[in-house]
């Protein structure tokens, strides 16, 4: 239910980038054995970055294989050299980082434990915009189930009358419209 409702929208954004995903986890990486040694190496360079920006230099070496405009001024460095580290580059991670969370997000949009704690969100009415238990409303109103999902802080919907419909369905949500 959840992969219909969602997928397509969260898929289609530009941060979703399931096929550069290895190539922003290696970035990562990088940026990674560059704070630790800047943290604990004294800003010098270590085994561990050396191999890690030498890496990232044989497979990085266009900006559409990390999906960003502009690569990244990482140069090589020998082991011991000083770190240098460009605040572009620091934005870049950034970027890099929030891409590499969407593309979480979405590919978690499609898994059962999702579904089930989506449900729980609906079931415990966590919302000011809808009124719990209110069939009525809930079927007269498409508009105001596609509010009261936004407001739990889901992504936009693609497909929100399979939501309407599954919403409809539960009974511990929506109460009989006979007294």
């Amino acid at each position: 239910m959840l992969k219909e409702a969602f997928y397509d929208n969260l898929s289609s954004n530009r941060r979703y980038s399931l096929n550069k995903f290895n190539n922003q986890l290696l970035c990562y990486r990088v940026f990674k054995e560059i704070r630790n040694c800047i943290i604990h190496n004294a800003g010098l360079c270590s085994t561990e970055l050396y191999d890690n920006i030498n890496l990232f230099s044989s497979l990085i070496t266009v900006p559409t294989d990390l999906n960003v405009r502009q690569l990244f001024n990482i140069s090589a460095m020998n082991i011991g050299d000083k770190i240098n580290l460009d605040l572009f580059d620091v934005v870049g991670l950034s970027d890099i980082i929030i891409k590499m969370i969407w593309t979480i997000d979405t590919e978690l949009s499609k898994s059962f434990i999702s579904e089930q704690w989506f449900i729980s969100q609906l079931i415990s009415g966590n919302s000011k915009h809808y009124p719990r238990n209110d069939t009525i409303v809930l079927k007269k109103n498409l508009r105001k189930t596609k509010s009261f999902v936004q407001s739990l802080e889901f992504p936009k919907l693609c497909k929100s009358g399979r939501i309407f419909l599954y919403i409809c369905s539960l009974p511990s949500l929506v109460k009989s419209e006979r007294p």
